[in-house]
């Protein structure tokens, strides 16, 4: 699933998210003026063909002066098959992962950006849940690291979502709580040999 069909999907399903818009220039922008932020924009060029792997352009903590310039030079870099998505960019203070499994819920998470999650492995604490919520592992990291009430925003997904699926949180040093990124499993799978097909020996 690329990102334009991914952001799409929160969208529609109503999780939790960033106020962002989808535009092809800044002129289109609207929520962006009268939004306010604290730390920033971030300005993300979502490609929507399913076939289309151009190198992500993107940038973070514009300062608002700066974003109806940015989103254009993006509209220039990105020519053609592109949404601009904008919304406010937030430091983070959590940040996390959830697994929505055939039988079981995973939440892992980290102290600051989940990129230290997900590229380094770096895991503050990892809660293994059953269908019926239940707590079945907390072996791994703090199993206090998260609130009962971040634990219970994360795991509302699960009311709307009940497929194999990865949604990346994240809560911010405002305290807003947000999903970012979602990845159906088996499309994800399917666009990763697509993307790759032919390129092993």
């Amino acid at each position: 699933m690329n990102l334009y069909h991914n952001i799409r999907l929160i969208d529609e399903l109503g999780i939790p998210h960033p106020k962002w818009e989808f535009v092809r220039s800044s002129k289109e922008l609207k929520k962006f003026h009268t939004t306010k932020d604290y730390c920033g924009w971030t300005i993300r060029v979502a490609f929507f063909k399913d076939n289309d792997f151009r190198k992500p352009i993107y940038d973070n903590w514009v300062p608002k002066n700066k974003v109806l310039k940015k989103v254009d030079e993006f509209a220039e870099l990105a020519q053609n098959d592109y949404f601009i998505v904008v919304y406010p960019s937030w430091k983070f203070n959590k940040s996390g992962t959830l697994l929505i499994d055939d039988d079981q819920y995973i939440i892992e998470a980290h102290a600051g950006s989940v990129q230290d999650l997900m590229r380094k492995g770096n895991v503050d604490t990892s809660l293994v849940f059953n269908r019926e919520m239940k707590l079945i592992d907390d072996s791994i990291g703090n199993p206090d690291f998260l609130t009962k009430k971040e634990i219970k925003n994360i795991l509302k997904a699960t009311d709307i979502i009940n497929k194999p699926t990865m949604l990346e949180w994240a809560i911010g040093q405002q305290n807003e709580f947000n999903f970012n990124k979602l990845e159906d499993l088996k499309v994800a799978g399917k666009m990763l040999v697509k993307k790759y097909e032919g390129t092993v020996r």
